[in-house]
């Protein structure tokens, strides 16, 4: 129900792994499974209004070239060419052994659609499609709902008649704090115009037996309530956040009397759990819970109304749901993961109250890794989970280097999915650390509001924390530690690297947000005022404007011993524009070299110059190049990691463990 209804998350979600799931897919696999299945190819562009969204077009974000950014691009891209080439060898070697890696643990789930160029490829109904589409959903037969995409955002739904041949606009969205996506109920009975944003929402019905009849509104969005919409036995089943205690609860109302007032609670998500996903079926609903770490299902009989819950196993750290469940089945299947476990599938009978292993390794990953569940005291005491990778049997931790992860932003989980770079790392001796702060949603809604706002310092508080703590446990040291993280997740990690760099001896990030404040000052950007729900409007509050600037990772920048650090950007990324990381790397790069030009510093035995890289990469894609893009990418980081982890190797064997704050 939830993964139905994406609406703003699809667009914003920026802990998606380099090859989460990611296929080797060119335009010939797409053509053979065309051809070897028989199936009819309909391109029906021709016929729907504005599919396309041309870069650069009238009204599209403006590109680097008019921020006068060209000659510092130019700059960064001979600098990486140079710095690259001393990484070649390793380099090489590293993609090699991911190559392997990815063909062992290919991911045995498999998207519906797949997408090559600019272009989406997908199926239904028998017919291959290929659309530039934001979203498509059918509501009958050769009746097509759809919609466009803008600067990031769907805006509009159109109706699309293949027996008219024509479209036509159904629904428009005039506030651009919301973003429109589209659902169909799993009976098929009702399609779901759906408008969210972060802080509340707004569902439309359309008549899958009369799709031409005017959509009919469910409940007008009010502040705070968020809500989500299924069908069944001519009643709806609402997802929602109204009402106490915080977080979702499942109601129902009939259709025929479906406002606020008439919704009844069946069933309430327990305090501090969070709800990832929920999947409606003809007669029960199957609810995927975190708790503590641990991953749950409650089952709600619609027969009996009664909660069956079941603990799913201790390694698993998240699921995923078979593609196109049958309704009325009363067995569901699922595959359970972990960034070290391969995608496991799973099966449960709700006739039997039974849970069954459907795929057996030959030799389990789990068995060679193992999983630790810590918790970190924050600032105001609030109490931090992180989750820990390393190798069985692993001795003197202290001298393993040490990963850290960190996202806390938008209610959005960090990844905790299968990626196979990974196990290299595990195998190559590395810990792996999963800090699970405030800002993200591993408990709950309120975790996610108490890390957002005016609340954005307890992330990184959250993060400090947790990386004291892996230490003081003897999880590595401060010259063997790297963080890294994607997207907003930058934010954080950008705060504790102007904050705390002797924590870290180096930090690695993709596609990272940076510039809060530039940001949220210019409203022409694409995503400026819907993002004013999870960081504030500095346009019309001096308050907020000050916060920002407090933790701001561009703003706080001064000379200091900096760690090193790797970047990784798109050219033409709308949603992190690449003038700011441009202006970000420059302004770095000055207060390195005003720090390490002052008198004190040259009296300092063993103090070096960090690395300081910025790979840029042709096109527009955000934290989801290509395969072959994707591949040389994590190769780079990697071998700049293990780059990093041998000269602190080398450094304590000659100064021991002390000179960790010198060498860089």
């Amino acid at each position: 129900m939830l993964s139905g209804s994406r609406y703003f998350l699809r667009l914003l979600k920026g802990s998606t792994g380099h090859c989460k799931n990611r296929s080797k897919c060119s335009a010939s696999p797409v053509l053979r499974s065309c051809s070897q299945t028989k199936l009819q190819a309909f391109f029906f562009a021709r016929y729907l209004r504005n599919p396309c969204v041309v870069p650069h077009s009238h009204g599209a974000t403006q590109s680097w070239r008019f921020f006068s950014c060209k000659d510092l691009l130019e700059s960064e891209q001979e600098n990486w060419r140079a710095c690259s080439a001393k990484y070649m060898a390793m380099t090489k070697r590293i993609k090699q052994r991911l190559e392997a890696h990815y063909d062992k643990y290919s991911s045995s789930l498999s998207s519906p659609a797949i997408r090559f160029g600019e272009y989406v490829y997908f199926e239904e109904n028998g017919c291959i499609f290929r659309s530039k589409l934001g979203e498509v959903e059918w509501a009958a037969h050769e009746i097509l709902f759809y919609t466009t995409q803008k600067n990031l955002q769907c805006r509009h739904v159109y109706l699309c008649d293949f027996n008219k041949k024509h479209s036509e606009l159904v629904y428009t969205e005039h506030d651009t704090r919301y973003f429109v996506d589209l659902y169909r109920t799993k009976d098929k009975r009702f399609l779901t115009i759906n408008s969210n944003s972060k802080n509340a929402s707004e569902v439309w019905l359309v008549d899958s037996h009369h799709p031409f009849k005017s959509p009919v509104l469910v409940q007008q969005r009010t502040e705070g309530v968020l809500y989500h919409v299924e069908h069944r036995n001519n009643e709806l089943y609402i997802l929602t956040t109204y009402g106490d205690p915080v977080g979702y609860k499942l109601m129902k109302a009939s259709v025929d009397s479906c406002g606020l007032e008439n919704w009844l609670s069946i069933y309430t998500v327990k305090e501090n759990t969070k709800l990832i996903d929920l999947e409606m079926f003809k007669d029960y609903c199957v609810a995927f819970l975190k708790f503590c770490g641990h991953l749950y299902l409650d089952i709600f009989s619609f027969v009996s109304n009664s909660v069956h819950n079941v603990k799913l196993p201790a390694w698993a750290c998240s699921f995923e749901l078979d593609p196109h469940p049958e309704y009325t089945a009363s067995t569901f299947y699922f595959w359970l993961i972990s960034p070290v476990q391969p995608p496991v599938r799973f099966a449960y009978s709700v006739m039997k109250n039974s849970l069954i292993e459907h795929t057996e390794q030959e030799v389990p990953v789990t068995m060679n890794c193992h999983t630790v569940r810590l918790e970190a005291k924050s600032k105001d005491e609030t109490c931090v989970p992180i989750t820990v990778f390393h190798k069985a049997n692993s001795k003197e931790l202290r001298r393993m280097p040490l990963l850290v992860h960190v996202y806390g932003a938008y209610g959005i989980d960090l990844n905790m999915s299968f990626k196979a770079e990974n196990l290299m790392l595990i195998k190559d001796g590395w810990i792996l650390a999963y800090c699970h702060v405030r800002g993200g949603g591993e408990l709950g809604l309120r975790w996610h509001k108490d890390g957002s706002m005016t609340k954005k310092h307890n992330g990184i508080q959250d993060l400090q924390a947790c990386i004291k703590l892996l230490h003081e446990l003897g999880y590595s040291q401060p010259a063997l530690t790297a963080l890294t993280s994607v997207s907003a997740g930058g934010v954080l990690a950008g705060a504790l690297y102007n904050n705390d760099p002797h924590l870290i001896r180096a930090m690695v990030l993709q596609a990272p947000f940076l510039d809060v404040l530039n940001t949220m000052l210019d409203p022409h950007l694409p995503l400026t005022i819907e993002e004013q729900e999870e960081w504030g409007n500095p346009l019309v509050d001096e308050t907020c404007k000050e916060y920002i600037q407090s933790y701001c990772p561009y703003q706080n920048i001064r000379p200091q011993n900096y760690p090193s650090a790797f970047i990784t950007a798109s050219e033409n990324d709308q949603r992190i524009p690449l003038a700011g990381l441009l202006r970000y790397i420059c302004k770095l790069r000055k207060a390195v070299q005003a720090f390490h030009a002052q008198d004190n510093c040259t009296k300092v035995k063993g103090l070096q110059m960090p690395n300081i890289l910025l790979d840029v990469q042709p096109g527009g894609s955000h934290c989801a190049p290509s395969w072959d893009d994707s591949l040389n990418q994590v190769s780079s980081l990697c071998s700049f990691l293990q780059s990093k982890r041998e000269t602190a190797q080398i450094s304590a064997i000659h100064c021991g463990d002390n000179c960790s704050h010198v060498v860089r």
